[in-house]
């Protein structure tokens, strides 16, 4: 490795040796010389430390923008987000600034004044060890809370369960859960356990081992997709996926009636495996699906279980990102072209009422069951915090309820909706969001581009303090929605993974190269971050377009393509699927192509 930066900035770079290790890959001879920094033995501790020093001592001499973060966080002490309504009261995960862990609190009406309901440092086992509150559920009698962590940001996660009305959190935590729906259904929950590959029930004050698992008879070639349950808890719906003997899939949806013990699955519909019917719920004996069956963008039809007819009741429009059915009507969220709109229907089809939103502003939120008169949303930006609003369907009002302190005008930030050719014609949008007194046109704005790259997940302009310092010295943060994202549905994620991997890589490249075009920027002026399957994307770009960046920041990155299935992490199938495995020679070939370690010069 290099002892010292070539980037002009005078900074020494601790020297990583080399060591003489190969593999022999399907006839091919592969250099691993850092293999060493794969022990945690003392040189390999010495070494991330000395990297360590390096970033501190530049955080510390030479960076320009502490003042300005003490600024923009002067009034915003905590950081919250809604995610129940239970009865009359609100359950919300709340952090505040300058602690690691996140809390679940309980208010009625709403804020401040709440009510600790669960503490993530309550299971603590180590010291320097960090809790994350992935999720939780609060069930319909206020009585028992679920509640999903990760220990140090790993995937693997625990459901942990307390007795709120008792404050007792229960010792047991039921483990091997990863990306699960936890759902309530009368006295427990069901939950889907990767490892085993089932769905389970957990029934509270049971051990966990005992857990029944769900089958559906004459489905033993069935690969469960998703599985729902009404938000009254009367009925269990599962979407499968069967492979049949000529090598042709097709998909079901299930239904079991769970007021009555033992009840069989019914099965209420099965269409090809290219379709998609997601579950909404069951109101007045019709089951509500949003589909993609003759409707890219999404449309909503329900099934008569007694007629067997399938009808639509709200016909494509945009992409729809989120329904639900709350107070007898349908509350759509739909995202076209940077913009988010929430309309609501009645559950004929016929629209009530909508509500637009500025390009670039991010709604999520929308929860409920049909039981309650309100749901709340939650409204954020590149330079606007959370802040949170209610629709009561009972005077068909909105009004804000709840949002972070700001200390700084907002109106003088601004995003743009952009769109670029990509190296094979795609056409890519981006967001740039910028302060609107900056000639953006200068050629000489710096720019911080971010970017993720994987597994379906779209890639919107979040808020956070750093990108807002960054933003009010006037730098201009770019956002594209590069291939392999889940912003255009499931095509738009395959042409990214795997063997077309790289056309992820190359979009992002893109990126960069329309800001230069366009005279946003030029190459010494652009940072590049992302992380976790974004610190790969910054590994790629790195080694393929060193030319084009002044700086990378890449983030628990997966650097190592040859090597990464030998890690716990990449024993999901989902890891496989996207990138695919060393296993075949084809792949293997790929792989290499863009593995950061692999191309590094």
């Amino acid at each position: 490795g290099l002892s010292r930066s070539t980037l002009g900035q005078g900074l020494d770079y601790p020297h990583a040796m080399r060591s003489e290790v190969q593999d022999t890959l399907h006839q091919v001879i592969v250099e691993d010389p850092y293999r060493w920094l794969e022990t945690n033995d003392s040189t390999t501790i010495r070494w991330v430390n000395d990297q360590q020093q390096v970033t501190w001592d530049y955080q510390l001499n030479e960076l320009k923008t502490v003042e300005v973060l003490k600024q923009v966080t002067r009034n915003s002490n905590i950081r919250f987000s809604p995610l129940i309504k239970r009865g009359k009261k609100y359950y919300f995960r709340i952090r505040y600034r300058g602690k690691t862990s996140v809390q679940i609190h309980r208010k009625s009406p709403y804020y401040p004044n709440s009510t600790l309901i669960f503490d993530a440092n309550q299971i603590k086992d180590r010291s320097n060890e960090v809790i994350t509150v992935r999720d939780f559920d609060i069930s319909k009698d206020e009585r028992y809370g679920w509640f999903t962590v990760s220990r140090s940001g790993t995937d693997e996660l625990e459901i942990r369960i307390k007795d709120i009305k008792r404050d007792v959190l229960f010792s047991e935590a039921i483990t091997g859960i990863r990306f699960s729906n936890v759902l309530w259904a009368r006295n427990g929950f069901y939950y889907y356990n990767q490892g085993i590959g089932e769905i389970l029930y957990h029934a509270l004050r049971t051990p966990h081992l005992s857990d029944t698992k769900v089958t559906i008879a004459n489905s033993s070639e069935t690969v469960t997709n998703e599985f729902y349950v009404s938000s009254d808890e009367t009925h269990l719906v599962i979407n499968t996926l069967e492979q049949s003997e000529d090598s042709t899939a097709k998909k079901m949806v299930y239904a079991r009636d769970l007021t009555q013990s033992d009840s069989p699955f019914e099965l209420l519909m099965t269409y090809p495996d290219t379709v998609n019917y997601a579950f909404i719920d069951r109101v007045n004996g019709y089951y509500y699906f949003k589909t993609n069956a003759h409707a890219k963008n999404g449309k909503i039809v329900r099934f008569d279980p007694s007629t067997r007819e399938l009808k639509q009741v709200v016909p494509e429009f945009a992409p729809i990102e989120k329904v639900n059915i709350i107070s007898n009507n349908l509350i759509c969220l739909y995202f076209n072209r940077g913009a988010y709109t929430i309309a609501i229907f009645d559950l004929e089809g016929y629209l009530i009422d909508k509500i637009d939103f500025d390009v670039g502003h991010i709604v999520t939120g929308l929860d409920g069951d049909n039981h309650d008169t309100e749901t709340i949303y939650n409204v954020r930006s590149a330079y606007f915090p959370n802040t949170l609003f209610k629709i009561d369907f009972e005077d068909h009002s909105v009004e804000p309820v709840a949002e972070t302190g700001l200390s700084y005008d907002f109106n003088l930030f601004k995003t743009k909706y952009m769109q670029y050719l990509s190296k094979d014609g795609t056409i890519v949008p981006m967001y740039l969001t910028y302060r609107k007194d900056i000639d953006l046109a200068s050629g000489e704005n710096p720019v911080l581009l971010n970017g993720y790259g994987g597994f379906g997940v779209s890639t919107l302009p979040e808020f956070s303090f750093g990108s807002l310092a960054f933003m009010q010295q006037g730098g201009v943060l770019a956002t594209p929605q590069i291939r392999v994202g889940g912003e255009f549905g499931e095509s738009w994620h395959k042409d990214g993974i795997h063997l077309n991997k790289q056309n992820s890589f190359d979009d992002f490249i893109a990126a960069a190269e329309f800001l230069i075009q366009i005279k946003v920027t030029n190459p010494s002026r652009i940072a590049i971050n992302g992380a976790s399957n974004g610190g790969l994307l910054m590994g790629a770009a790195m080694t393929q377009r060193p030319d084009l960046f002044q700086a990378v920041v890449a983030e628990m990155g997966l650097f190592d393509m040859i090597r990464y299935e030998q890690y716990a992490f990449a024993s999901l199938k989902i890891y496989e699927n996207e990138y695919g495995t060393v296993e075949d020679s084809l792949q293997f070939q790929n792989l290499l192509s863009y593995s950061p370690l692999h191309q590094l010069k």
